[in-house]
């Protein structure tokens, strides 16, 4: 059997995430958005967000393939990214696939438009965000923060139409075009080359969640673990930044001066 050294490589910032359990379809990592600190003391609800993996396909579990490892064949991973319905608060949203090391990217699709105000199977969705980078998607960077494949930049001055009855969430058509069919949003393959941390979310640099008021929030990422070894591995991040911060924020506000 070949050498082989699995990486255990930490998030930018020095996190490290916490491992749980191999992926399954019902896969599912679902973060409310935090604040971050220019917008922590305003009073802008936060939009609650689901980024879930929705399919592994290609080289996943080696052993099942009779392989020693996945390292030079290619792993193709599906998801969504869905939100609590009705929240018209929102102007944009900017999400990358990061930190996935020297993997190459062969080929990736992404939906023309997203987070639909409307969906219904026999008559169609409308009121969504326009998605600037699709439908076939590539590798680019901004100097200083390495490679990224941006799979959704949307921006919108007026924001979505407001509807009383929104469509549940899951309703949004994937690739295949299907309303509530549940098919992935973003599907790309990548070469693998080697273990890797792969994040998707809004933690490169210019990605994020624009507000109606023009603040921003960052998404806790979706993580996922490719050893090329076993099965990729769905993980649970540790508060981001701006949790860390709002929290300590509100406890400083409940302190009180002592009394001597």
């Amino acid at each position: 059997m070949p050498a082989f050294h699995i990486a255990r490589p930490s998030l930018r910032d020095g996190r490290r995430p916490t491992r749980t359990e191999p992926f399954a379809a019902s896969a599912v990592l679902t973060a409310t958005s935090p604040f971050l600190l220019c917008s922590a003391m305003q009073a802008t609800s936060a939009a609650a967000f689901t980024i879930r993996a929705t399919e592994f396909s290609g080289c996943v579990d080696p052993q099942a393939l009779g392989l020693e490892s996945c390292i030079g064949s290619e792993l193709t991973i599906g998801f969504r990214v869905e939100e609590d319905p009705g929240d018209e608060n929102i102007r944009g949203l900017g999400i990358s696939i990061d930190s996935y090391g020297a993997n190459e990217l062969v080929s990736g699709q992404a939906v023309s438009s997203y987070l639909h105000t409307f969906a219904d199977p026999a008559v169609g969705a409308f009121g969504g965000f326009d998605n600037l980078v699709g439908p076939s998607l590539s590798e680019n960077s901004i100097a200083g923060f390495g490679n990224r494949v941006q799979v959704l930049l949307s921006a919108s001055i007026v924001g979505r139409p407001v509807l009383t009855d929104p469509p549940p969430p899951g309703s949004d058509p994937g690739l295949d075009g299907v309303i509530g069919g549940g098919d992935a949003m973003i599907r790309v393959t990548f070469a693998l080359r080697e273990a890797a941390i792969w994040r998707i979310g809004t933690d490169y640099f210019g990605d994020g969640l624009i507000l109606s008021d023009g603040s921003t929030q960052g998404i806790p990422a979706l993580l996922i673990e490719v050893s090329g070894e076993s099965p990729p591995v769905v993980l649970t991040p540790e508060p981001t930044t701006s949790v860390l911060v709002g929290l300590g924020l509100m406890a400083l506000g409940k302190r009180r001066p002592r009394s001597y």
